[in-house]
Formats: C-alpha cells, structure tokens, sequence
C-alpha cells in the first residue's frame, strides 16, 4: 500500500485546489522517493500536516495552530478567506493490505468554518473511530512511523519507555486491538457508572414502592370509577341531545304549519288586494248613469207633450155641437189671451227650473267622480299601508335574527343613513343574490365565511366603514369593494366538467345575481363545482378541483375532504334569507311612511264622508227639483187642455155640419194616433228605467264588494300579522335550540377529546 495522490483545497496556505501525485515506490525493479522541496514558507510542512489531518489527527499542537479553524485559509492580500478546507488522499490497496472490496482507498475529511466536519471513505461517510481502526488494521496511522515531521525524531529519542512502547505497539499491528481495548474498558465504564445510578435509584425509590403500590390501587379504581362516570356522562349529554332535537323537530313542524298558513294567508290577501285594485281601477259609469237620465227626461217630456196633445184633441171632442152659437164671442177670445198668457209664464218656469236641474245634476256628477277619486286613493292608501305593515314585520325578523346571531358590525353599518361613507354600501352577499332551493345548501357551504361579506362601492367606502367600526369598538367585518374585486379565472378542462353525470355546474352559475355584482361571485365561488354526491367526487377526481355535494361535503383541490351530517338553517347568513332587508334605515323610513299615510288616511275618510253627505243632500235636492218640474208640467198640461177647450168652442160657431163630421172623424184619428204612440213612448221609458234600475244595481253590487272586500282584506292582514309574529317567535325559537344545541355538542367534543387524551 502506498500513497498515490493528494488532493488539498482550502487548507492553511493552499487556496487553491492543489493535486500531488506520487510515484509508485517500486517501479522497473527500482526503489522511487518523492520528495517535495521548495523556498521557506513555500508550504512544504502544511502537506505533511494535511497527511496527518486526513488520517484523523486530532490534536492541534501536532498541526501547528491553536484551533480547528486555523488550518482553514484565512485570506491574503489577493484573495478572501475561505469557509472549507477540504484533504482528500488516495492510496493503493492492489495488496488488499485494507479488507475492502476495492483497490483504491479514498479518504477525505471537510472542515466547515461553522464549526461542522465529516469524513469520508470512498464517499462514504464514516466514522473517526472506524477510519481509525480501518488504518490500525493497515498499521498506517496519523501517530505512525509512517509520518514524521519536523521534531518528531527528537519526541522519539526524548519519549519515556511507556510512550515508545505505544510508537512500537502501532509499528507491529496491535494498536487496532488497543484501540478497540479502549472503547471496550470505556463502555465496560459506563455501565459500571450506569449500574451503579441504577442502584442508587433503586435505593431511593424501594421505601416509596408502598405507596406507589396504593398510588396504583388508586388509579386501578380511578379508572373503573372514569368509565361509570363516562357512561353516565355520555347518557346524560344523549338525554340533553336528544331533548333538544325532540323539541326542535317539535317547533320546526309547528313552524312549517304555521308558514303553510301564513301563505295560504298571504295568497288570499293578494287576491283581495289584486280584486280590489281591479274595482277600484274601473272607469266611473257616471257619464252612462247621466245620459240614461237624460234620455229618460227626454222620453218624458215626449210623452207629457203627447199627452197634452192628447188632451186637447179629447176636449174637442167633448165640445157639444149644440152648444154653438151659446157662447160669449167676447169672453172666449179674453180666456183665450188670458191662458195664453199663463201657458207662456208656465212653459218658462219649466225652463228655469230645468235648467236648475241640470246645475244639479252637473254638481252631483262633480261630486260622484270626487268621491269615486277619493274612495280610489283610499283602497290604493290601504294596499300600501299593508304592505308597509308586512314589509315592517319582515325587517323586524331580520332585525331580530341579526341581534340573535351577533352581527353586531353588519348591523352597524347596514343601520346607517345612506352616504355616509361617502358611497353606496350594498349589502351582505346572503342578499344580493337568489338560489333554487336545491342547491342552497351545497353553495352556502361553497361561500363559506364569505356570506357575510359587505359589497361596497369602492376601497374608499371600505376604508370609511372600517374605521367606523374601530371608532365605535363594534367589531370587525370583511368588505368587497367593486371596484378592486377581479372574477377568478376558469380553466377549459373544469369548464367541460359541466357536461359530466351528476354534475351541476359552476356554482357562480347556479346563483341569480345582478351583473353589477359578476366579479364579486366570481370571486366567492371561483372555480367550484356543485355535484349530487361523493361519487360524483371520486369519478372527477378528487384534488382536482374544487368541489361541494348536494348534502354540504367538500372536497378541496388539496386532496382534503370534510363532510358529515349538516343542518340547513335558514338564517340572515343564508341565501334563503336573501331577501330578508334588515337596514335599519329603511326599517324607520318605512315607520314614518306608515304613519304619514295613517294621517293622510284619516283625512280622506274625512273627505269622503263629506262627500258622501254632500252628494246626499245634492240628490235630495234634484229629487225636489224634479217633483216641482212634474208639478209645473202638470199645471201646464191643465191649463193647455183648458186653453184647447176654449180655441175649439170658438171655432165651432163657424163650422156647418158636414164639416163638425169631418172635424169629428180627424179627431177620432188623431187621438187613437196618439194612445199608440203614447203606448210606444211608454214602453221606451221603461226600458231606460230597467237600464237605470239595472245600473244602480251593479253599481250598488260593486260598492258592496268593494266594501266587503276592504272588510275581508283588514281581516286577512290582521291574520297575517298574527301569523307573522307567531312565526317570528317559533323562528328565533328554533334559533336559539339550534344555537343550543351546537354549543352542547361543541362542549360533547371537547370533554370526549379531554377524556380521550387523559
């Protein structure tokens, strides 16, 4: 074995990486040295000291330095110091003086300037001590007669017997076994010291044995006692769970009568309301109630005219042709001017007084289509104070709900007034968007935390509600300002998920929104997919996307997947609550609208009754009116039969007897003309009576309907109001149980994961 070449990097003076090589010693039957020279402080010792080094010198007297990190290069003018030094010494083991499977024996040994070293054997980590052994079996060796270096012939003649024993005992072979003597008396050593810690251990702890003895019955019975005590722990958090749920189920059953109710209810206050609205959208039949009467005075007149005709030619024919001749020419003629005269007087009176009556009339009609205004703006009034008192009833759920459950910020900033944060605040995720039923569940659980996010307008208006809320120590909400907001990107692949079995689709794409808010969703959701079941999951890839089932099981693009048995909770923090507006702004916006429009309907029933009267007594006074035209019409038609009596017992005295028949047989004809057409006005002017009777009737059937219907709509909202706060109530109920009951079952968790960890 012989030394064949020297590696030496970053050790004492050789910065740069420098390689001796070596002649073999024997070599064409002739014996070979190789022998470095050079200047001094050319470096020739430094490579007898890297020999040594290699080989495991640990002592830094014998390297010349005074600690590990002086044979690391510590820098010189032209080059800074370096944090390795590396040695590295290849020798030739053809004789198999070494027992390795090879023939060259590479040895390196590394020295970090932290502190930290490592030898090396064929590139091979190893062990000092078994490099050390390795070079004894070899009797090749640091502290050898291998390597001599400056002084060691004078240590040698200077050393005392013992220490050249131990120079001789390495030159013949037996420090291997020397070595391995050592090790062996030191653990020999150790396990004497160990034996004897033993001992006194033993010693120490035997007079505490008894009582560790009862320490253990203790326990032995400690542990039976831990397990009665953990059944009865456990059935009595069952009897409490089960209580719980028992009167849960108990209140949502009474709850979903209640809401089946409250529809029900609240369908037939519709169709009240859309009845109503239709009746009082109905054009007034006032003008058509007008022109019947009208026509129906006309067709009176008519007969009342031919009646009088009728009359006259009667009296002519009861003027006796005997009585010619009898008569006061004279007087005649004076009666005759005389009624004249009284027929005109009369005739204008009827005018004057017709024409008071169609003032009336006129009046009565301004007055029906006033009232009819007024009885319209009323039922409208009513509609919208319902709706206001139904609106009120839902905000105070909401209000309620939001209290209960704690968004003590949302709140906080929902309640404020409109711009005051310098921009438009638009509400909670929960609202701003409508679900089926069907996937409720699964994208609520999609969303996560985020549903009770507040969209904003901008970061501005972000800013201001946070600082808000630090300045009234409220609390903390997350915000989303559009205008930062950015929708997520989607790849193909999942995009061409949608058409797989038992895939749904996108959540983003499952939720009805308003455009505005697209990139706000986009960024909920992402790229998550709704699908009916784990299998679902498994056919896809679990790890691959983002995925939630029908039943609120996610499964995470990590690989991760949580599930279990979910309650659906319809809360302010739900899409199912979505519509549900708790600003408390508009909640007291909507309590002066109610009360405002209470005043303004006080004073139309004011108005109305008013009216009312008004049309009564104008219709008390058309009726007198009318009754005063019949009585003129009346004297007219006695004074235009008087006056017809005395113009034909005038005309008689110059009449002969051929044309007295004459005279009589027109008569006749004329006053059977005038029953027939006396007979067809009549019947004409029952007719437009009927018409008359008929339109007052509908009329009066539609006032009562309308007045049936305010009845029944009062009615129906009274009962929907009672519902609703019935509703309200068993709804925070079922709150507070379920709120109660996750708190027992958080505080189950906890003391089973305590007992389980003692």
């Amino acid at each position: 074995m012989y030394v064949k070449k020297l590696e030496i990097n970053g050790f004492k003076s050789f910065a740069n990486s420098t390689i001796l090589d070596f002649a073999h010693p024997k070599k064409n039957g002739q014996y070979s040295i190789t022998a470095i020279v050079g200047p001094n402080g050319s470096g020739k010792s430094n490579i007898v000291d890297a020999i040594r080094w290699v080989l495991g010198e640990q002592s830094m007297k014998h390297l010349r330095g005074k600690k590990s990190e002086d044979v690391i290069f510590a820098g010189s003018d032209g080059k800074g110091k370096m944090g390795l030094a590396s040695v590295t010494m290849i020798l030739d083991n053809a004789d198999n003086r070494v027992n390795i499977d090879y023939d060259e024996l590479i040895i390196s040994r590394k020295l970090y300037r932290s502190g930290e070293s490592e030898y090396l054997l064929n590139a091979n980590p190893v062990r000092l001590i078994d490099l050390q052994i390795l070079l004894a079996q070899a009797q090749f060796g640091q502290g050898s007669y291998s390597v001599i270096s400056q002084g060691t012939i004078d240590r040698l003649l200077l050393q005392t017997p013992a220490e050249r024993k131990g120079f001789f005992d390495e030159a013949v072979g037996i420090k291997e076994f020397q070595i391995k003597r050592h090790h062996a008396l030191l653990k020999l050593n150790k396990t004497a010291e160990n034996i004897a810690q033993s001992e006194a251990m033993l010693n120490e702890i035997e007079p505490h044995l008894k009582t560790l003895k009862r320490q253990v019955g203790k326990l032995e019975k400690r542990q039976e006692i831990e397990i009665g005590l953990r059944d009865c722990q456990e059935k009595y958090y069952f009897t409490l769970h089960s209580n719980l749920s028992e009167n849960l189920d108990k209140l949502q059953s009474n709850f979903d009568i209640v809401n089946k109710t409250y529809e029900e209810t609240n369908v037939r206050l519709i169709f009240v309301q859309t009845e109503l609205a239709k009746l009082a959208q109905e054009k007034s039949r006032q003008e058509v109630f007008s022109e019947l009467q009208e026509e129906y005075q006309k067709i009176l007149q008519e007969k009342n005219n031919l009646e009088r005709s009728h009359s006259v030619v009667s009296g002519k024919l009861q003027t006796e042709f005997g009585k010619v001749g009898k008569q006061n020419i004279g007087w005649l003629e004076n009666k005759i001017d005389e009624f004249v005269i009284q027929e005109k007087n009369i005739e204008k009176d009827i005018e004057s007084q017709n024409n008071k009556k169609l003032e009336l009339v006129e009046k009565i009609k301004s007055l029906a289509n006033s009232l009819e205004e007024l009885q319209n703006k009323r039922i409208k009034l009513q509609n919208r104070q319902l709706e206001i008192e139904h609106n009120l009833n839902e905000l105070k759920q909401g209000k309620d709900s939001i209290q209960f459950e704690g968004l003590r910020a949302v709140n906080a900033i929902l309640m404020q007034v409109p711009g005051k944060f310098g921009g438009k605040v638009h509400g909670l995720i929960a609202q701003l968007a409508k679900v089926d039923e069907k996937y409720r569940l699964a994208l609520e659980v999609a969303a996560q935390s985020h549903l009770g996010s507040i969209v904003v307008e901008n970061d501005s208006v972000a800013q201001a509600c946070i600082q808000f809320l630090k300045n009234q120590q409220l609390g903390f909400a997350t915000f989303l300002p559009l205008n930062k907001i950015r929708s997520r990107f989607v790849t193909n692949d999942i995009k061409d998920l949608d058409n797989t079995s038992g895939v749904y689709g996108l959540a983003v794409n499952l939720v009805n929104y308003d455009l505005v808010y697209e990139d706000v969703f986009s960024y909920v959701f992402g790229s998550t997919l709704i699908v009916e079941d784990i299998d679902t999951s498994r056919k896809i890839g679990i790890g691959r996307v983002r995925m939630v089932t029908l039943e609120g099981d996610i499964m995470e693009t990590s690989g991760s997947m949580k599930g279990g048995f979910r309650r659906a909770k319809k809360g302010v923090l739900s899409f199912a609550g979505g519509n549900q507006d708790f600003n408390e702004y508009a909640y007291e916006q909507l309590k002066q609208e109610a009360i405002e429009n209470k005043i303004i309907l006080d004073k139309l029933e004011i108005q109305i009754e008013n009216n009312k009267e008004n049309v009564l007594e104008m219709r008390m006074q058309d009726q007198v009116q009318s009754e005063k035209i019949s009585l003129i019409q009346n004297s007219l038609h006695d004074v235009s039969k008087e006056l017809s009596q005395f113009k034909q017992e005038l005309s008689m005295h110059s009449l002969s007897k051929v044309e007295y028949s004459d005279m009589m047989k027109t008569f006749y004809s004329q006053k059977d003309e005038m029953v027939i057409q006396i007979s067809n006005v009549e019947k004409r002017l029952e007719v437009v009576n009927k018409k008359i009777e008929k339109l007052n009737l509908e009329e009066e059937q539609k006032r009562q309907r309308i007045f049936a219907l305010q009845d029944s709509m009062q009615s129906e909202q009274l009962s929907l109001n009672k519902q609703a706060d019935e509703k309200h109530l068993l709804q925070m109920e079922i709150v507070k149980l379920q709120t109660h009951r996750e708190d027992l079952e958080q505080e189950i968790f906890s003391e089973l994961q305590e007992g389980i960890g003692n």
